[in-house]
């Protein structure tokens, strides 16, 4: 940031909140990221295995990520 950035607080604190509102979207974005993946992942063991067991945490998963 340049180093009169503070020199005008009120335009200051609007880029802070914004880069903040920024910042959680994109932790949000990697929190979904990493649920699909894990999801993936289960779906592809659960299909080599044959394993319908997880049938309800996979439905689970999905749903969230769908919610959101």
């Amino acid at each position: 940031m340049e180093s009169d950035f503070y020199n005008d607080m009120e335009k200051a604190g609007k880029i802070m909140q914004k880069i903040k509102g920024l910042q959680g979207k994109i932790r949000r974005y990697e929190e979904l990221k990493g649920l699909w993946e894990d999801l993936a992942m289960l779906v592809e063991l659960a299909i080599e295995e044959s394993d319908e067991s997880v049938l309800d945490e996979v439905k689970d998963g999905y749903k969230t990520l769908c919610e959101n």
